[in-house]
C-alpha cells in the first residue's frame, strides 16, 4: 500500500498521516463552506432581495479590514492550535445562535446582514488558519510535493458540500443545513488535535521565540513603496483589482436573476449548491486537463485573458437576453476560471520579483487591494443601481467596459513580466526553491532558452539549475552546444539535463566526453551514453576494457551510482567485483605518484557512494593513513556516508588532525541523531583530548536535532569556559539555522544571570588591581608586570564574559537585532553606544534590563562597580583574596596570572591551593605552578 502511495501520489514513507489528515481537514472545511454560502444567500436575498447586495458588499470590506487588522494582532500573541480551535469553537456557536435566530425568528431583520458578513469572514479565516498550519506539518520539499494533492481535498469538499446542499436543502429545509456544518466543524476539532500531536507541534516553537523578538511589522506604506517602485507588482494589482470589481458585479447579476427567477428560499439554496459544486468540478477539470497544456504551449500572459472573455461572454448572455441561464453563464466564465488557470497565471506572474517584494507585495494584494476592489464594487453598484437607476441586464455594459481596461492591463503585464524576468536571470534572485516556480510557462522557457545562449557562464548555470525541474523538452536542443563550454560545471549539468530526455539523442555529441579530465563530467557522460545506447550494458563492459585508469576511475564511480539507483543494473553488475578488478589491474599496476593519488581518491570516494560493508576495511586503513590530506578528507566524508558505526571513533580522533577537521565534522553529522549520545559521552569526557571536545558542540550544531538543543542546555552550565563559549556557539548556530527547534528560555535566562554574576566577580577584582597597580612602587619591576598581566587577563575575560552574555541573549530576542547592538556597544562611538542601550532598554525584560544595563550603561570600569545591583560575595581589598578568589575558580589562564601574581610578590598564604595545580591536566598550568612554587621557596630562605 505504501509503495503504490508513493507511486501514485508520491506519498513518502512518515507522509501518510499527516497528509491524509490535512486532505480530511481540508475538505471538512470547505465542504462547510460550501454549505453556509448557498443558505446565505438564499436567505439574504430572499429577505432583502439584490437590492441591498451592493451595501453588504461594502460592509463585508469594511469588516474584513477590521477583522484583518485584530486578527494580525492575536495571530502573534496566541498559539496557532489554540487559535484555531478557540475559532473554530466561536464559529460552532455562532452557527448555533443563528439557526436559533433563523428557526424562531427572534430578533432584528438586520441579523441576515451579520449573518453574510459572517460567512465571508468564516470562509477567509478557516482557509488562511488551515495554510498556515499546513506549512507547520509540512516543510518546505514536502509542501512542493503534496500541497497539489491536500488542495484536491479542498476542491473535492466543495463539490461535496454543495451537492448535499442541492439535495438536502428542499428536504430538511435550508435553516436545517447549519446541522451539517456543526458537524463537519465538530469533526475538524478531533483532526486538529491529531495533527497537531503528530506532526505540528515540533516544528511551531518558533512562534514561542518570536513573540519576545522584534519583528519587522507589516506596513502599508512600504507596500504602496514597493508599487511605486515596481511597475511589475502595480500591474498585478491593477488586474486583481479589477477582477475582485468584476466579480462582485458579477455576483450582483447572478444572485438578482436567480433570487427573482426561484422565490422559493429552499429552492434556492439548493440552485446555488448545486452551481457552486458544478463550478467546482468544472475548475477543477480546466486545473488537470487544460491549465498545463496552455501555460506549456501559450505562456503565462495568454492564461490570464481566459477569466475577462469568459466574463465578457455570460456578460453579451445577460445584456440581450437576461435569463436563469445567461446568469448561469456568467458566472460559469467568472467561477470555472478564476481558481484555475488565472489564479496559476497570477502565482506564475510573480516569479520574476525578489523574494521579500514577493511576500510583501502578494499579502498587501490579498488583504489590501482585494478588500478595496471588494468595497468599491458596492459603492458602484449603489451608484449605478440606485442613484443612476441601472436595470441588471445594464450591469454588463459596466462590466463589458472593465473588461476592456483589464485587456489593456494584461498587455502592459506581460510587458513588465518579460522585462522582470530576464533582470532576475541576469541578477540571479529568483529562489530555486521557491514553491510558486512552474516551468510549463512557454515563456519563462524561452527567457531561460535565451539565457543559455549567453556568453555568462554564472548565467547559464543558473538557468540549467532552474531547468532541472522543468517538464518541457523545448530546451533540450540548446543544450548540444553546451557539451563543449569551457566550464566543466556546465558541461556536467547540460549532460544531466540531456540524460532526462528521450525525444533526443546527442549520444555521437557525447562520447568524446567521456574522456574529459573532470571526472564528473565524464561520469555524466557515461551515464549518458549508458541509457541512450541500444545495448548500454555492453557500451559498459567496453569502458571497463580500457587502459586508461581516469576512464577505468569514471567507470567505477559510474558503477557505485547506477547501483544506489537501478535495481537491474545491480542484478547485471557485482560493484565487489569491479571494485577488487580495479585495485588488482589498475591501482597496483600505477607507478607515478600522480596517478596513484588520483586512484586512492576515487577508490575513497566510491566506498561512500557504494556502502558495500566489505569494502569497509580498506577504507579504514586509507582513515589510518594521514600522509596526504586530500585523499584522508575524501575518505573520511565517505565514511560518514556509510553512516557505519566502526567508523565513528576514527572519525572523532580526526576532530584533532587540522587541515581535514572540517571534513570530520561533517561527516560526523551525517550519523544523524543516532551519534548525539556518543558525542555528549566524548564531550563530557575530560580525559579525551582538549580539542577533541572543542570541536564536538560544532559537529551537534550540524545535526540540527532537538537532542542537540537539549544536550546543549544541559551543559551550559559547563566549568570549562572555553567549552561553555563552543556550547553557547553551537546554540547560536541551530537557532539560526534550524529555527523551528525548542529551545528553553527559562534556563537561557538562568544562565544569562549566572554570566552577570560572574561578571561582576571579575569586574571587582579588575578594579582592585588597576588601583592598586598605580600604588605598587615603579622599583618593584616584577610585581608591576605581574600586575598587569593579570589585569589585562581579568579585560579580556570580561569581554568574553559580555559576548557570552550576548549571545545568550541572542536565543531569546531577535539574533541579528542582539548583533548590531552588540557590534554598536563595541564600536568605540558614543552616539552608537547610546543607541544600542537605547534600543536594549526597550526589548530586554525588566529583570534583564536589571543586570545587563548597569554593565553596558557605563564607560569605565570604576563606574560600573558603582551600579552593580547587587553586593558581590566575594569582594577583595587585597591581593592574597584575588589570588584565593582566583585559584578557587576553573579559569586557567586566570589562575596562571594569579600564580605570577604570587611568585613575584611573595604571598605564600595560598601555597596550598597552588601545590594541588603541580598534578593538573593542563601543561602550562603545571610548568607555571613549579615555577612559583620554587621561587616562593626560594624568597623564603
Amino acid at each position: 500500500m505504501n509503495k503504490l502511495m508513493h507511486k501514485l501520489l508520491d506519498i513518502r514513507e512518515g507522509e501518510g498521516m499527516a497528509t491524509s489528515l490535512m486532505f480530511t481537514y481540508l475538505f471538512l472545511l470547505i465542504a462547510s463552506l460550501l454549505i453556509v454560502k448557498p443558505m446565505r444567500n438564499s436567505l439574504f436575498l430572499t429577505i432583502y432581495g439584490a437590492q441591498k447586495l451592493p451595501y453588504v458588499f461594502v460592509l463585508v470590506a469594511i469588516a474584513a479590514g477590521i477583522v484583518t487588522h485584530f486578527y494580525a494582532k492575536t495571530i502573534k500573541k496566541a498559539r496557532l492550535d489554540v487559535l484555531i480551535i478557540y475559532t473554530t469553537a466561536i464559529a460552532i456557536f455562532s452557527l448555533i445562535l443563528f439557526w436559533i435566530f433563523f428557526t424562531t425568528q427572534m430578533g432584528p431583520n438586520w441579523l441576515y446582514f451579520v449573518f453574510y458578513i459572517w460567512v465571508a469572514l468564516f470562509g477567509v479565516i478557516t482557509t488562511s488558519q488551515f495554510w498556515l498550519l499546513a506549512n507547520y506539518v509540512f516543510n518546505a520539499r514536502q509542501a512542493k510535493r503534496l500541497f497539489g494533492l491536500i488542495g484536491a481535498g479542498g476542491i473535492s469538499g466543495g463539490i461535496f458540500g454543495g451537492y448535499l446542499t442541492k439535495f438536502l436543502a428542499p428536504v430538511i429545509g435550508t435553516n436545517n443545513m447549519i446541522f451539517f456544518t456543526l458537524l463537519f466543524l465538530g469533526a475538524c476539532f478531533f483532526i486538529l488535535n491529531a495533527v497537531w500531536r503528530h506532526s505540528a507541534k515540533h516544528n511551531y516553537s518558533e512562534r514561542l521565540r518570536q513573540q519576545r523578538r522584534l519583528s519587522k511589522t507589516y506596513s502599508t506604506d512600504n507596500a504602496f513603496k514597493l508599487l511605486k517602485q515596481s511597475k511589475h507588482l502595480l500591474f498585478i494589482a491593477i488586474l486583481v483589482g479589477i477582477s475582485v470589481l468584476v466579480a462582485n458585479l458579477v455576483d450582483y447579476q447572478y444572485s438578482a436573476i436567480a433570487s427573482k427567477a426561484i422565490p422559493q428560499k429552499d429552492d434556492l439554496t439548493a440552485f446555488f449548491g448545486f452551481w457552486l459544486s458544478n463550478l467546482s468540478i468544472l475548475s477543477l477539470f480546466i486545473q488537470l486537463v487544460l491549465t498545463s497544456r496552455i501555460l506549456k504551449t501559450f505562456g503565462v500572459t495568454f492564461s490570464l485573458f481566459f477569466l475577462p472573455i469568459g466574463i465578457f461572454t455570460g456578460a453579451l448572455f445577460t445584456l440581450f437576453n437576461p435569463t436563469l441561464w445567461s446568469a448561469v453563464m456568467i458566472k460559469i466564465g467568472d467561477g470555472s476560471f478564476k481558481q484555475s488557470i488565472n489564479k496559476a497565471g497570477l502565482e506564475l506572474l510573480l516569479l520574476p520579483l525578489p523574494g521579500s517584494v514577493k511576500n510583501q507585495g502578494k499579502s498587501f494584494i490579498d488583504v489590501f487591494v482585494d478588500s478595496f476592489a471588494t468595497g468599491l464594487g458596492g459603492l458602484l453598484l449603489i451608484l449605478l443601481v440606485d442613484q443612476m437607476g441601472f436595470k441588471v441586464p445594464h450591469i454588463s455594459i459596466v462590466i463589458i467596459i472593465l473588461i476592456a481596461v483589464w485587456i489593456l492591463a494584461i498587455n502592459q503585464a506581460r510587458k513588465e513580466y518579460i522585462d522582470s524576468f530576464r533582470q532576475a536571470l541576469e541578477k540571479r534572485s529568483i529562489d530555486l526553491e521557491d514553491q510558486t516556480i512552474n516551468l510549463e510557462d512557454a515563456s519563462v522557457i524561452k527567457s531561460l532558452i535565451y539565457t543559455l545562449e549567453s556568453d555568462n557562464p554564472r548565467n547559464i548555470l543558473y538557468a540549467l539549475r532552474l531547468l532541472e525541474n522543468a517538464k518541457s523538452d523545448e530546451f533540450v536542443p540548446h543544450l548540444k552546444s553546451l557539451f563543449d563550454h569551457p566550464s566543466d560545471e556546465i558541461k556536467r549539468m547540460a549532460l544531466r539535463l540531456a540524460a532526462q530526455s528521450h525525444a533526443y539523442d546527442f549520444s555521437s555529441s557525447v562520447t568524446h566526453l567521456v574522456k574529459c579530465e573532470n571526472i564528473q563530467v565524464s561520469v555524466e557522460a557515461i551515464h549518458y551514453l549508458y541509457h541512450h545506447s541500444s545495448d548500454g550494458l555492453k557500451l559498459y563492459h567496453q569502458l571497463l576494457q580500457d587502459p586508461n585508469y581516469k576512464i577505468q576511475s569514471a567507470v567505477l564511480r559510474f558503477t557505485a551510482i547506477e547501483l544506489r539507483e537501478s535495481k537491474e543494473f545491480r542484478k547485471q553488475v557485482s560493484f565487489i567485483d569491479i571494485f577488487n578488478r580495479f585495485i588488482e589491474k589498475i591501482y597496483n599496476n600505477i607507478e607515478d605518484k600522480s596517478g596513484k593519488r588520483y586512484t586512492r581518491l576515487i577508490l575513497a570516494d566510491v566506498i561512500g557512494i557504494a556502502r558495500e560493508p566489505e569494502l569497509y576495511p580498506f577504507l579504514q586503513r586509507i582513515l589510518q593513513d594521514r600522509s596526504d590530506t586530500r585523499v584522508l578528507s575524501h575518505a573520511i566524508n565517505s565514511a560518514g556516508k556509510t553512516h557505519d558505526p566502526s567508523f565513528i571513533p576514527l572519525l572523532i580522533q580526526h576532530l584533532n588532525t587540522k587541515m581535514v577537521r572540517r571534513s570530520a565534522r561533517e561527516a560526523l553529522a551525517e550519523y544523524g541523531d543516532a551519534i548525539i549520545d556518543i558525542l555528549a559521552d566524548y564531550m563530557r569526557n575530560p580525559q579525551i583530548e582538549r580539542r577533541i571536545r572543542l570541536g564536538i558542540p560544532k559537529v551537534l550544531a550540524l545535526i540540527g536535532s532537538q537532542k542537540s538543543i537539549n544536550l546543549f542546555i544541559d551543559h551550559l552550565d559547563q566549568n570549562d569556559l572555553d567549552l561553555r563559549y563552543a556550547i553557547i556557539r553551537a546554540l547560536n548556530k541551530l537557532n539560526n539555522q534550524f529555527s523551528w527547534l525548542e529551545i528553553d528560555i527559562e534556563r537561557i535566562e538562568n544562565r544569562i544571570y549566572k554570566e552577570t554574576e560572574k561578571y561582576f566577580k571579575t569586574l571587582s577584582l579588575l578594579i582592585y588591581q588597576k588601583r592598586d597597580l598605580k600604588a605598587v612602587p615603579s622599583t618593584h619591576k616584577d610585581i608591576v608586570r605581574a600586575k598587569a598581566l593579570l589585569s589585562k587577563a581579568l579585560e579580556e575575560r570580561l569581554a568574553d564574559n559580555l559576548e557570552r552574555i550576548f549571545r545568550l541573549l541572542a536565543l531569546e530576542y531577535s539574533p541579528r537585532d542582539i548583533y548590531n547592538a552588540y557590534l554598536a556597544l563595541n564600536s568605540g562611538k558614543a552616539d552608537q553606544k547610546a543607541n544600542a542601550i537605547e534600543f536594549l532598554d526597550n526589548v530586554l525584560s525588566f529583570e534583564l534590563k536589571r543586570v545587563i544595563i548597569p554593565i553596558i550603561e557605563q564607560s569605565n570600569t570604576s563606574r560600573a562597580h558603582e551600579h552593580q545591583p547587587e553586593p558581590i560575595e566575594n569582594h577583595v581589598d587585597s591581593d592574597e583574596e584575588i589570588i584565593r578568589v582566583i585559584l578557587e575558580e576553573d579559569d586557567n589562564w586566570l589562575k596562571i596570572c594569579a600564580i605570577h601574581l604570587a611568585a613575584e610578590s611573595g604571598i605564600t598564604r595560598y601555597k596550598w591551593m597552588i601545590e594541588k595545580l603541580v598534578t593538573d591536566s593542563d601543561k602550562a598550568l603545571r610548568e607555571t605552578a613549579v615555577f612559583a612554587l620554587k621561587k616562593l621557596s626560594q624568597s623564603n630562605a
